[in-house]
């Protein structure tokens, strides 16, 4: 890098009608005087609009000027990549990025996603470049920082993130998002899976023993799982007061019919 400044230090800027840069800057310093004759003299924004999109594009111009100027000539727009010079960096961990939860809303339009990462191996390499008008980085003189650039991620096949969780929000007042809760889908029982589940449990209460107004009960509180040892026999009353602290003892009384010689509280 000494040997660059060096270089630079020792040569002379170009000639004003050979370097792009001071029109780029001449046409912005234009376009902000226009905008500001704009705002005093109360003209609207017939000039404001278009001078303000001229100084944006020739400033965004400016920069990719200075960015790509050759250290040693000064000219613009000369930087070429020497593709046949490529310094191998070898694999580091870099942050590789995925989506980890959507937020949707009910009519399925996404609302926002956000992003987590993991460490992931990947090769990095030091490009090197070359003036196309002076020559100079033939030898190896202009290259990117030493630390490098990405080119591509190793062990690719191997890549499996996690799905991302499906979070469901609804708009509020103030137009944003409100996270609200979506059960389960349910899943019918079937007529004979339900017909056997009364069989078993005597066509009764499993918990109070009455014969009134039963009903199939889903002790994980899942309405998709369907299974055996899942589903009990309970009246109205009994399933308006069963809660999470019954869990245990509902999956321990589901195989059996009640009897009245052996009456469990499941309500303390």
């Amino acid at each position: 890098m000494y040997f660059i400044f060096n270089m630079v230090n020792d040569t002379q800027p170009l000639p004003f009608y050979k370097d792009a840069l001071y029109y780029t800057g001449i046409i912005s310093l234009v376009s902000i005087l226009v905008v500001i004759y704009s705002i005093v003299g109360n003209n609207g924004s017939r000039f404001m609009i278009p001078s303000v999109l001229i100084a944006s594009i020739f400033g965004g111009v400016t920069y990719f000027i200075w960015s790509t100027r050759c250290p040693y000539c000064k000219r613009s727009f000369v930087k070429k990549e020497d593709e046949l010079k490529e310094k191998d960096l070898g694999i580091r961990n870099a942050k590789r990025y995925y989506v980890s939860e959507i937020y949707k809303t009910k009519d399925g339009r996404v609302a926002n996603k956000k992003e987590d990462y993991k460490t992931w191996p990947a090769h990095f390499v030091q490009r090197f470049f070359y003036c196309k008008k002076c020559g100079y980085g033939k030898n190896g003189e202009w290259h990117d920082d030493e630390k490098g650039i990405f080119k591509s991620w190793e062990n690719n096949s191997q890549w499996n993130p996690p799905k991302p969780k499906i979070i469901y929000v609804k708009e509020d007042r103030e137009g944003g998002y409100k996270r609200i809760s979506r059960g389960k889908k349910r899943v019918p029982i079937k007529t004979s899976l339900r017909r056997e589940i009364y069989n078993r449990a005597g066509n009764a209460c499993q918990t109070c023993g009455t014969h009134d107004a039963l009903d199939i009960h889903h002790i994980d509180g899942n309405p998709a799982n369907n299974k055996k040892n899942n589903l009990i026999v309970l009246c109205a009353s009994c399933h308006r007061k069963v809660g999470s602290k019954t869990k245990i003892q509902l999956q321990n009384m589901a195989t059996k019919p009640y009897k009245r010689s052996k009456i469990i509280n499941i309500y303390k």
